[in-house]
């Protein structure tokens, strides 16, 4: 299935190969999308199963610069709905790689991911396991992991084992209830 939502700045769009089908199918889910929200006055809501999601964005300092990738997530079920002027994303049996400035930064396996624009907060849970793709060395599996971008802080919880390297290039391990990770600094607290 693909689902097509605009956001100005941020697009999400979903979908396969076939680049000619897919525009038109775009072109048809925003004007479906947009009539039914005229007429109903509701949130845009779009809901599908075997999804590619791929959400785009301008750089902050930039914001007339081009689109950078920030996300892209294969789910076995995805519900993305617009709501309050803010864009929520729910993924069940997620694959996701997480963009830094339009560079892949993180891969993200859950079997649940809950996101929200303005909180700028990701949950996952069930699962969850999160690799570091640059730099510095950090895997984290959890029963659930929050992620709050705003503070830099990703916090993990239930069952957590990390695997990070520290700023003399040391590796460590760690296992507990619950582990703290500042994406900025590289510091792990427990």
């Amino acid at each position: 299935m693909r689902l097509a939502f605009v956001l100005l700045p941020i697009v999400v769009l979903s979908g396969c190969s076939n680049q000619a089908a897919y525009q038109k199918e775009l072109k048809q889910e925003m004007a479906k999308s947009a009539k039914l929200e005229k007429m109903a006055n509701t949130p845009g809501l779009l809901e599908g199963d075997g999804c590619q999601i791929n959400l785009v964005g301008t750089n902050s300092q930039n914001i007339n610069g081009p689109l950078l990738p920030e996300l892209k997530a294969d789910a076995l079920h995805a519900t993305i709905k617009f709501q309050n002027g803010s864009l929520n994303v729910l993924l069940n049996n997620v694959d996701a790689t997480l963009n830094s400035r339009g560079k892949p930064t993180y891969r993200l396996v859950a079997d649940l991911v809950m996101a929200n624009q303005n909180e700028q907060i990701a949950r996952a849970e069930g699962h969850v396991y999160l690799h570091s793709l640059r730099g510095k060395t950090l895997s984290i599996t959890a029963n659930q992991l929050v992620w709050n971008r705003r503070l830099h802080q990703i916090v993990a919880t239930g069952n957590v084992f990390v695997v990070y390297m520290d700023s003399a290039g040391r590796q460590h391990t760690l296992n507990g209830p619950t582990a703290k990770f500042n994406t900025v600094t590289g510091e792990v607290s427990y």
